[in-house]
């Protein structure tokens, strides 16, 4: 404990211009270590008196950030007094020992302040537990004065820290070029703060951390929390293994990579669709435009010294209408992965040429709602349609217009591009899959041609199948990767599984491993021909269903349109796990029978059931619970505590009991399994 108390005062820089969506990580790290030592700490946002404080601690990360005016003239005020970027414990050391108690010490770091963020925290800072409660006052305040609390979420929900520090890349335009190389900086449980439900991390590149990764991971994991890397990841360096292994995590929000050069197209997509194997979450990428411009504008000038204004205006124009061509080509790649772009405009947007068709762009993008339903061109005309004053032309439209009437060709190609129907992943692939079915067929041994040319036998192929390792969404006449017979191949797997026993299966089912439970693929029926025979029987006279459809028809008449959509989507689903039926990522949803449930209408009843009741065992929870039960008591209640909680365990556990039901009295081997479930 320090023999003289402080009085410290922090500022975030940031926070008082216009505010900021996440706390200063280092001020509380300082916080918390001034506190330690017995000092008095204050956030400072608004009047307060200079003199009463030993020590202001000022950070700013952003270069554009502007203190408030009634901070700047106390600085100024200060002026005559050392501003320093020096060691907050030297410092701290110093005043603590110091009998002139009139003096009060400014110091200043961060990003904002420093090129490279100035001096390092001293060790003893950098590996202390932040003081997750330093903004606690100023979010009361605001929120007496009718600011909402949950805006404040990444203040007060989330454990935060660094696992690991620096990255290869340095790129030119990003602020973390300190370091050379990434580097293990800190184990979780450092900044875990346990009452606290989520976790994100500021690492600059994870995967950039050679092995090391793997180790974050278990520990993050370890925590039984959700947790989400704020800075994105970096997809070019994305493996099978990194792949499986951030698919698997508890991961929070949206998985977010990078896209920021239009010369890494190959390397993306190629990642992207290893990507797309393991994961059917969104995944953002951020699109950096308007920035390469300005570079090849630098080195340009430097060539061309004596060539004039306008020359140089034309040549600026041509640099940034590329720039426009490269951030719609990075769309469309995006769009052909299933991804959803977000427009980062570099500060320089602002004296573009394009300034306005960047920024239409971002909320064209940014706004998934609009970037998946619409193309640029709608989205441009759906905004003129909702203009009230008659012959104004509204924002989007003006820029549009402006852009088509000067360069046609480009918008030509790429005004009309469609979310819906560039998307190879239209189909929801995810839905009860631990893959994606199209990059399989090329990386494993088992795929559609060896099924149809008999080239593997009946029970290889039963493996991969039960695994998730081969897919019937490969046979969907939306997808292009298959070329083999739909009709032959869908029969050659109903014959299969019908010529298959119980007890084979069980079999495979034990050989499987464990399968990563997701609360959604954990189905709700109550009726076995509602989501089987019943719902085949509705694409007799309709393609394609909503999920409100389907229930109005297996309801009937007298209930309410969200019942009638709640209904239809719980039957849709079990059938979808049972490969009957294939759910498209539109909005709303649609539900079109598949080329397997094609097949299956045309057999006898008693065949029908017997397929039905088989593909019952390829729902992931049901294969865990049936491997589960081999050797041990089991109850169903412990595995749906693992993805759902409070009143939804209940409601879960009478539909898995029901879904078991089926396979009562089936066979032997199925219900010494069924015995061996407590709660059953």
């Amino acid at each position: 404990m320090a023999t003289r108390i402080l009085n410290i005062g922090m500022i975030d820089s940031d926070l008082l211009d216009n505010g900021t969506r996440h706390p200063n990580l280092a001020q509380m790290k300082m916080s918390s270590y001034c506190k330690k030592r017995g000092h008095a700490v204050k956030l400072l946002f608004g009047e307060n008196d200079f003199d009463s404080f030993d020590l202001i601690i000022i950070s700013k990360v952003f270069t554009y950030t502007v203190l408030p005016n009634t901070i700047q003239e106390k600085l100024s005020y200060y002026s005559d007094l050392s501003i320093i970027n020096t060691s907050i414990v030297t410092e701290v050391s110093n005043l603590e020992k110091s009998t002139n108690e009139e003096k009060t010490i400014i110091s200043i770091g961060g990003t904002g302040f420093f090129d490279d963020g100035g001096r390092n925290l001293d060790y003893v800072i950098e590996h202390i537990m932040p003081d997750y409660h330093l903004y606690d006052e100023y979010i009361d305040y605001k929120e007496k004065n009718g600011w909402n609390r949950n805006n404040f979420e990444d203040y007060e929900k989330y454990s935060i820290g660094f696992t690991s520090r620096g990255c290869f890349r340095k790129c030119s335009f990003c602020v973390n070029k300190k370091y050379d190389n990434a580097f293990k900086h800190a184990h979780v449980s450092e900044f875990l703060d346990k009452s606290r439900p989520m976790i994100y991390l500021w690492d600059d590149n994870i995967f950039a951390l050679d092995d090391g990764w793997k180790e974050v991971f278990e520990e993050l994991k370890e925590t039984g929390k959700p947790f989400q890397f704020r800075q994105g990841l970096d997809i070019r360096l994305m493996t099978d293994e990194r792949a499986k292994m951030l698919s698997s995590c508890k991961y929070h929000g949206d998985y977010i990579f990078a896209f920021d050069h239009v010369q890494d197209r190959l390397i993306i997509a190629e990642k992207l669709k290893l990507w797309r194997k393991f994961c059917t979450k969104t995944t953002k990428l951020y699109v950096l435009c308007a920035y390469t411009p300005i570079k090849k504008m630098e080195s340009w000038s430097l060539s061309h010294l004596n060539n004039s204004k306008e020359y140089n205006n034309k040549t600026r124009e041509s640099f940034e209408l590329q720039d426009v061509i490269d951030t719609f080509e990075r769309i469309e790649i995006l769009m052909k992965y299933g991804c959803t772009p977000y427009i980062m405009r570099y500060e320089s947007y602002l004296q573009s040429h394009f300034k306005n068709i960047y920024i239409q762009l971002a909320r064209w993008c940014n706004q998934p709602e609009f970037y998946k339903k619409k193309s640029f061109r709608e989205y441009c005309i759906a905004n003129q349609e909702c203009t009230k004053t008659v012959g104004r032309k509204c924002a989007p439209f003006k820029a549009m217009i402006n852009f088509e009437n000067k360069y046609p060709e480009i918008a030509k190609k790429y005004f009309d591009l469609k979310y819906e129907t560039i998307n190879d992943y239209g189909t929801i692939f995810g839905y009860g899959r631990t893959t994606n079915p199209c990059p399989i067929c090329i990386d494993n041994n088992i795929t559609w041609n060896n099924v149809v040319n008999k080239t593997v036998n009946r029970t290889r192929f039963l493996e991969e199948y039960y695994k998730r390792k081969i897919d019937t969404l490969c046979l969907s006449k939306s997808k292009k990767c298959c070329t083999v017979n739909i009709d032959l191949a869908s029969q050659r797997l109903i014959d299969a599984v019908l010529d298959c026993s119980y007890e084979e299966l069980v079999e495979i089912i034990d050989n499987n491993e464990p399968i990563i439970l997701e609360s959604n693929t954990i189905p709700q029926p109550g009726n076995l021909e509602n989501g089987t025979t019943k719902l085949l029987d509705l694409f007799v006279e309709k393609d394609e269903l909503t999920y409100e459809e389907i229930g109005i028809s297996l309801l009937g008449p007298g209930k309410k349109d969200e019942a009638y959509r709640k209904y239809g989507e719980s039957y849709s689903k079990f059938a979808a796990l049972l490969d009957l039926v294939i759910l498209n990522d539109k909005r709303p949803i649609t539900v079109t029978i598949s080329p397997v449930g094609k097949r299956v209408i045309n057999l006898d009843s008693n065949s029908q059931k017997e397929f039905y009741i088989k593909q019952v065992m390829r729902i992931p929870i049901i294969q865990n619970l049936i491997r589960g039960s081999k050797y041990n008591p089991i109850k169903i209640e412990d595995y749906l505590k693992t993805v759902v909680n409070g009143p939804t365990v209940s409601r879960r556990l009478t539909a898995v009991k029901f879904i078991l039901s089926l396979l009562k009295n089936v066979d032997n081997a199925i219900n010494d399994r069924l015995d061996n479930i407590i709660d059953f």
